[in-house]
């Protein structure tokens, strides 16, 4: 909803966090060139799709994204062989 002080909030936020020299991750999909001077100001980083600035937010190491995507699931009996067998597929692959 434009006017309602989104940018705003989100430019407070920021001054907040380099106060407190806190991190933190902001995600404004106009993009705000009034947000990214005050993230500029501040010091900190801004990334935007297609930008110069890459980030690749896979690890290298493929069984490490498995580990974490299996970590979150509930665990019973039947579910703790597919999840090995999952992670010695991760595994196979990445040492072949």
């Amino acid at each position: 909803m434009p006017g309602s002080g989104k940018t705003t909030l989100a430019a407070l936020l920021v001054q907040t966090l380099a106060q407190n020299e806190a991190a933190g991750v902001i995600l404004d999909p106009k993009p705000s060139r009034a947000l990214a001077e005050t993230v500029a100001d501040v010091g900190g980083t801004i990334w935007s799709l297609g930008g110069e600035l890459a980030w690749d937010a896979l690890p290298t190491d493929p069984t490490e994204l498995a580990n974490q995507l299996l970590e979150i699931e509930p665990v019973d009996g039947q579910m703790r062989v597919y999840r090995n067998a999952a992670r010695l597929q991760a595994l196979a692959q990445a040492e072949g």
